[in-house]
């Protein structure tokens, strides 16, 4: 097998498009298990220097049903020139994680990924919400 990127991680789609609003959002509940990181990534429709960002949070289960506690460190804002957030959590301690975006300006907010990455049993499962293909020394021509 090749070492492609893709074949490395796992990529999930957690939460769809969400419409301008100022409420909050919580992306799905992910698991941990078997993974050393996950990289959260959405974008803002309208960054804002104090309103707009995104932080993590964990819980006791993957449905986050009992008490969501924020992860210390995480909160980043979406910034007018940068409205994409990407929040990296390397060997979490907590097995359950999500991320919380609150919108204090209007604002849409894009899907949001969780790129899990250094699983610790090859090979890395696809989510069937993604597509994904490898292509290896492509040459010109029709896509």
């Amino acid at each position: 097998m090749y070492k492609n990127l893709l074949n490395e991680v796992k990529v999930e789609h957690i939460k769809a498009h969400q419409t301008a609003g100022t409420d909050a959002v919580e992306s799905d509940g992910i698991d941990m298990a078997g993974f050393d990181g996950v990289m959260f990534v959405t974008t803002f429709g309208t960054g804002h220097a104090t309103t707009n960002y995104a932080k993590v949070q964990y819980d006791s289960e993957e449905a986050f049903g009992d008490n969501p506690t924020d992860l210390e460190g995480t909160k980043q804002l979406a910034l007018v020139a940068a409205p994409t957030i990407c929040i990296d959590i390397f060997r979490p301690k907590q097995r359950y994680l999500r991320l919380h975006c609150t919108r204090g300006t209007s604002s849409t907010l894009e899907s949001i990924y969780a790129i899990k990455y250094k699983a610790r049993t090859k090979a890395v499962a696809k989510d069937t919400a993604v597509g994904g293909k490898i292509v290896i020394s492509p040459d010109a021509g029709t896509a």
